[in-house]
C-alpha cells in the first residue's frame, strides 16, 4: 500500500466536504502549548502521534441574515456535526490506508483543565498552526477566505505528513481596528482598555 502524504490526505479532507484544511507539527505544538500551566497538547492525548491535521467549515451567510433565532442557534450545530463526520471519516481513510489516526473531540471540554473551559487541544491554535488562519485581537480564528466564519476540527495521526505552518503576516488589523472589541463591551474592561 503506498504511504499516504499531506497532499492526498488534505485531498481527502477536501472531497469529504472541508472547506479549508491543513497540517500542523504534533512535536511543535507540544514543544509550544498555548498555555504552559493548562497544555492542551496533541502529546498528552496520544504520545504517538506525529501530525495534526486540522479541517475547518464555514458558517454559511444565511444564518446571519436569518431573523429566526432557531435557525441563528441552530446552524452552528449543523456545522459542527458536518465537522464530525469529516473528522470521523478522514480517520478511517488514514487507517485504511496504513496509519494509525483518531479525531480529537470539538464540542466537550476537560474538566481537568482550567476548571473545565479548555477542551482535550486547543483546535484555534492547531489551525493557526496548521496554517488556516491568525488569531485577532480577540482570540478568534480568522481566515483569509472566510474571515471569523468557520469551525474546526482535528485529526490526531501518528503519520508524519509535511506541515504546512503558521501563516507569515498577521489577518487582524490590531488596535487601530478594535472592531471585534467594541462588537463585545465587556471585553473592553478585561483587556484593561
Amino acid at each position: 500500500m503506498p504511504e499516504l502524504i499531506a497532499a492526498s490526505v488534505k485531498e481527502k479532507a477536501r472531497a469529504l466536504g472541508a472547506d479549508l484544511v491543513g497540517v500542523a507539527s504534533a512535536a511543535h505544538m507540544n514543544e509550544h502549548p498555548p498555555d504552559p500551566q493548562w497544555p492542551q497538547t496533541p502529546g498528552r492525548l496520544w504520545p504517538d502521534c506525529r501530525s495534526v491535521i486540522v479541517v475547518a467549515k464555514r458558517m454559511p451567510w444565511g444564518a446571519y441574515r436569518s431573523l429566526d433565532q432557531l435557525v441563528k442557534r441552530a446552524t452552528p450545530h449543523h456545522v459542527m456535526n458536518r465537522l464530525d463526520d469529516i473528522a470521523y471519516d478522514l480517520t478511517c481513510f488514514i487507517e485504511d490506508n496504513g496509519g494509525h489516526a483518531t479525531p480529537v473531540p470539538q464540542q466537550v471540554t476537560d474538566s481537568r483543565l482550567k476548571r473545565g473551559t479548555y477542551g482535550s487541544l486547543s483546535l484555534r491554535h492547531a489551525a493557526v498552526e496548521a496554517g488556516l488562519g491568525t488569531l485577532g485581537l480577540n482570540m478568534v480564528l480568522i481566515t483569509p477566505r472566510f474571515g471569523p466564519r468557520v469551525y474546526v476540527a482535528a485529526v490526531l495521526t501518528d503519520l508524519e505528513l509535511e506541515v504546512d505552518g503558521p501563516m507569515a503576516e498577521a489577518l487582524c488589523l490590531g488596535p487601530q481596528c478594535g472592531r471585534c472589541l467594541l462588537a463585545v463591551p465587556r471585553t473592553l474592561s478585561n483587556t484593561g482598555a
